[in-house]
């Protein structure tokens, strides 16, 4: 398995677009699967991976990988130390990843030559309106080009091959499919929309600068702070830039620019939220609402907590604007992901799990050290007695031998 970068002239797009090629090829049979996506993080690696082995209806006892990020973490003692969330995905599908060794071109295998193929015979003379239109074209590729050519090197079809001696020794597909979906956090925008690989889909009005989370499979799962089900849509090909629109999430203009449907949520954000929104209606009167779901989309990149501190800054110097908020941020308080609320709630759990750990006064390490320190007084002058003995031996030894001999 490996990825291959390429920059592709789209005719829906005035600048090309870097994409990646996913391949995947059977050792004996040379039989190839390829698969284009925009990135090669880990949700889709996996997915690409899924996608292959329902292709050729079948699983390979183990697969060679590069030495990506997504697949192992680092080398160690000579021993790979694989990202525990791949083993979960592999081990799945009973397949065992083996790593090319470092500064070691001749365990690379043999799916990086295919590369070549895919480039003069599929990507060559061709024009792609979109990642979906190289998509679609790539699925006609495999079955009427790749599969049935002549391989240099085995002098056979690979579906020849395949069909022949090496579909009988994979392994069977499990039941179920390992579950892919991405899960995310997202920030309802102020036009009532989230954004995912290029494409939006609505949210009713009233979720307008609220952290959401977001579940992607085959289709969209939005849901709400306590996890209700606040809205469903089908999955869009990424890249399509489409944008996905519920009639019934559309209520009235007040609902989408007034400041009443979000005054409770703006005021979750602290103890200045109430005062800033008093002098926003006063400098604002018209168009307050707007102000406060700019103030609450900062919920992308800040923390609430340094929200609430720039309000209070706002407040002192009477800036009710969003803008100001935004600007104060910049200079006191530093960028968030979203990403990291995960984070820290999965520490937040890990320290709930570890033992609690209670800090010694320091008068106990001052005895410690005090009582070190007399053991090694003792034991110098242990050692001193001995060595004196040791030396007066001989001596005494000596003067009963002139004795005897006299």
């Amino acid at each position: 398995m490996d990825w291959s970068p390429y920059k592709i002239k789209f005719s829906d797009s005035p600048k090309k677009t870097e994409v990646l090629c996913f391949s995947y090829i059977l050792s004996y049979s040379r039989r190839q699967y390829i698969d284009f996506t925009l990135d090669r993080n880990f949700y889709t690696l996996i997915r690409r991976h899924k996608d292959a082995f329902k292709y050729f209806d079948g699983v390979a006892e183990q697969c060679l990988y590069d030495n990506e990020k997504t697949v192992a973490l680092r080398w160690e003692a000579s021993r790979p130390v694989f990202n525990p969330a791949f083993i979960e995905f592999i081990t799945h599908y009973q397949c065992r990843p083996v790593l090319c060794k470092p500064r070691s071109p001749k365990t690379k295998g043999k799916v990086e030559a295919p590369f070549k193929y895919v480039e003069s015979n599929f990507l060559n003379a061709r024009q792609f309106r979109n990642l979906q239109d190289i998509r679609s074209m790539a699925v006609w590729w495999l079955q009427n080009r790749s599969d049935t050519h002549i391989h240099d090197t085995t002098r056979r079809a690979p579906i020849e091959l395949f069909m022949q001696d090496e579909q009988s020794e994979l392994q069977p597909l499990p039941a179920h499919h390992y579950d892919c979906s991405e899960i995310a956090y997202r920030v309802c925008r102020m036009d009532g929309f989230l954004e995912f690989q290029g494409n939006l889909y609505s949210l009713p009005y009233e979720y307008i600068g609220d952290i959401i989370v977001m579940k992607a499979s085959n289709e969209i799962f939005i849901y709400g702070a306590e996890l209700t089900l606040i809205a469903r849509h089908e999955r869009i090909a990424a890249g399509a830039g489409r944008k996905i629109e519920n009639p019934l999430h559309r209520g009235s203009k007040k609902v989408r620019y007034g400041l009443e449907p979000i005054r409770e949520l703006f005021l979750q954000i602290g103890d200045a939220a109430e005062s800033f929104l008093q002098g926003l209606k006063q400098q604002h009167p018209r168009n307050c609402g707007f102000h406060a779901r700019y103030i609450l989309g900062l919920k992308q990149d800040y923390h609430c907590d340094d929200i609430n501190n720039a309000l209070k800054h706002a407040v002192s110097y009477y800036a009710f604007d969003g803008q100001s908020v935004q600007h104060i941020l910049r200079a006191k308080s530093k960028p968030r992901t979203l990403e990291s609320i995960r984070n820290e709630q999965a520490g937040q759990e890990l320290l709930k799990a570890l033992p609690l750990i209670k800090q010694r006064p320091l008068e106990e390490y001052t005895n410690l050290l005090l009582h070190n320190r007399q053991d090694d007084y003792n034991a110098k002058n242990s050692n001193r007695q001995h060595s004196d003995n040791y030396q007066r031996a001989p001596e005494d030894s000596e003067t009963d031998n002139d004795t005897q001999n006299y």
